[in-house]
């Protein structure tokens, strides 16, 4: 009965707890109107309080969104910015994601699984997903096993891995050619992985999923096979075109 009265306690805790949403807007690449629509599927989807940030070279981004300024120090490609989200001063939980991501579920489930001291994100070998790169300098680091496309910390608590990036930025960009790989080959041992049975999905696979879990597209004149796993939370994009979205426009609009 104890222990049931601890973790009633904790629960609360949790769910008083003011969450932060994070997403990273950077260059042309992506319009404000991502963001928006990134920030209505959160509101659709999550009923604990919660506060949407923007980290973003755009000045002219709406209010509503927080926008945090990137460090103007920093000169990196647009897929090494999402580091700065472990530099924030905030003591609560965080969950970041891409813009690309697609919310089909509630998420309120996801903030419980968010630790101090640990990394939320994708382990995409779970998935079957092969992350090498045919041309990358360091072979070391060719083999990522996690996906940052969405990523769960109390920032605070991880603030060490900003400060050992930013130690020799060079070095790191160079060798480990994003985010994934910095992590993979540096913070395994503080990473817990989100679940594929229930938490995400990647929208391409190869080879595809049978044909009734699919939608089929056309991209590039060619047809494809999209996965499509609706009782799943979270929605993997990892190729950017805008047939990779039919079939899933009842999320987003």
């Amino acid at each position: 009965m104890q222990k049931l009265i601890i973790f009633g306690k904790r629960l609360l805790k949790i769910l008083r707890q003011s969450v932060n949403i994070v997403c990273v807007k950077y260059g042309k690449k992506y319009g404000a109107d991502r963001v928006k629509r990134l920030y209505d599927m959160v509101k659709k989807n999550c009923t604990l309080p919660f506060t949407f940030y923007c980290l973003t070279d755009d000045k002219e981004l709406s209010y509503i969104y927080k926008p945090i300024p990137l460090n103007p120090d920093l000169d990196l490609e647009s897929y090494w910015w999402k580091i700065q989200l472990f530099s924030l001063p905030w003591n609560s939980p965080t969950l970041y994601f891409d813009v690309d991501v697609v919310i089909q579920n509630n998420i309120d489930y996801l903030i419980k699984k968010i630790k101090r001291r640990r990394i939320l994100l994708i382990d995409s070998t779970l998935a079957g997903i092969d992350q090498r790169y045919d041309i990358i300098i360091n072979e070391k680091a060719n083999d990522p096993f996690c996906n940052s496309s969405i990523i769960g910390i109390y920032p605070k608590s991880v603030n060490h891995v900003y400060k050992n990036f930013i130690r020799d930025i060079d070095y790191n960009v160079v060798t480990y050619f994003g985010l994934d790989r910095f992590i993979s080959h540096n913070y395994r041992e503080i990473c817990n992985s989100l679940c594929v049975k229930k938490d995400f999905y990647f929208r391409w696979k190869d080879p595809p999923p049978p044909r009734h879990m699919c939608h089929k597209v056309e991209i590039d004149g060619s047809p494809v096979f999209l996965a499509y796993e609706p009782k799943k939370t979270l929605c993997i994009i990892t190729q950017e075109h805008q047939n990779m979205y039919l079939g899933l426009e009842e999320y987003f609009i």
